[in-house]
């Protein structure tokens, strides 16, 4: 059997990670497929608002519950299927010391963390969006997608 290519809606994700003011704020929202496994699947990005985790540098991602619940009630309605999560991991030579990536290489991979809540939320697909906010303008050189063992499911490279 021939695998299909999945088409994805990003919902105007994209270009909210592409805004500089973004820089300082990890963006993240829920993935989902309009007909999972189905010849024409179509995966659907929905921003949540993060409302942040205490002492991490970009914020972290701990979603606003109001925004979540309204993001699961739309994709409901649609009669979507959640399969994950879709998160941004900025390239930081400013912040390398503190443990954040400054290369594509190691900011396409999961960190424990990540992994922790794949498990804990038996997500079928991460996403993984690589953002460059110090190039000019910024620019999303990786989009990586994987299972919760950090098994790739498919890289889009060069994406914005």
């Amino acid at each position: 059997m021939e695998v299909q290519e999945v088409q994805i809606e990003w919902h105007g994700f994209l270009d909210a990670v592409l805004k500089p003011v973004n820089r300082r704020t990890e963006l993240a929202g829920f993935l989902f497929s309009s007909g999972p496994y189905q010849e024409r699947e179509v995966w659907h990005v929905l921003q949540v608002k993060n409302i942040g985790l205490k002492g991490d540098t970009f914020g972290g991602w701990a979603p606003d519950k109001a925004d979540m619940a309204r993001v699961k009630r739309d994709a409901k309605e649609r009669s979507w299927v959640k399969l994950g999560n879709v998160h941004t991991h900025p390239l930081s030579k400013e912040h390398a010391s503190a443990g954040y990536a400054n290369d594509v290489e190691t900011a396409k991979h999961p960190s424990g963390t990540d992994l922790k809540f794949a498990a804990r939320f038996n997500d079928i697909v991460r996403g993984i969006v690589v953002v460059d906010y110090d190039s000019k303008p910024p620019t999303i050189p990786m989009i990586r997608f994987h299972d919760k063992r950090d098994r790739t499911i498919r890289e889009i490279v060069e994406a914005v």
